[in-house]
């Protein structure tokens, strides 16, 4: 099994806006040096890509990848390499199934919820560690804090302005099999590639 290729820091903009089935993009003239040079997954707004290919500034696409839709895109748009819910199988396996990946698209944005709906107990699972990744690090603080059935359990880890990556473990926090799992950022107005990764022992 081999992951999708990845680089700190790739992002860029739209050179030039796309329909909702274009099989090709462009970013700012230069800019696609950021990126890898093949088999990677990009995000633009709220839609995610499977880049097959990188020629100088053109990407070669498939659209529509990870459950999001093919959707029309403006010329300035955010362009960049995401964490995708592609990454959780690949993650999955390689850990044994002892963590769980969740994506936020989009720009960070403060009481943003996402992840909602999940019944960790429902697999005998109780939630130990919480890792925040952002793939275009903040320029100031974002915190993420977990939810049961929607509403917040102080439990919030803290991602350091000009950081990738932040952990923090969870204490004393149990769900029933009718409770649900979701995260809500609670500060935080910018970042791009935002994940959490969850970490749990099976009881």
């Amino acid at each position: 099994m081999a992951f999708k290729s990845r680089k700190n820091f790739a992002i860029s903009q739209l050179a030039a806006s796309i329909d909702d089935s274009q099989l090709s993009l462009e970013v700012k003239t230069g800019e696609g040096v950021k990126f890898p040079a093949s088999d990677f997954w990009v995000a633009v707004e709220e839609e995610v890509m499977l880049c097959s290919s990188r020629t100088g500034d053109v990407f070669t696409i498939t659209r529509g990848e990870q459950g999001t839709s093919g959707a029309a895109h403006a010329s300035g748009k955010r362009c960049y390499n995401a964490i995708t819910t592609g990454d959780v199988g690949d993650v999955e396996d390689k850990t044994k199934r002892n963590s769980l990946t969740f994506p936020f698209y989009g720009t960070v944005q403060v009481n943003a919820v996402f992840g909602d709906g999940w019944y960790p107990s429902s697999f005998g699972l109780t939630p130990k560690k919480l890792t925040i990744v952002c793939q275009v690090a903040p320029t100031s603080d974002v915190k993420v804090d977990i939810l049961k059935d929607g509403a917040v359990q102080s439990k919030e880890v803290t991602l350091p302005s000009g950081q990738n990556y932040a952990t923090g473990a969870i204490s004393a926090l149990s769900y029933s099999e009718t409770e649900r799992l979701g995260f809500k950022i609670t500060q935080g107005t910018d970042g791009a590639g935002l994940a959490v990764i969850l970490i749990y022992e099976v009881t």
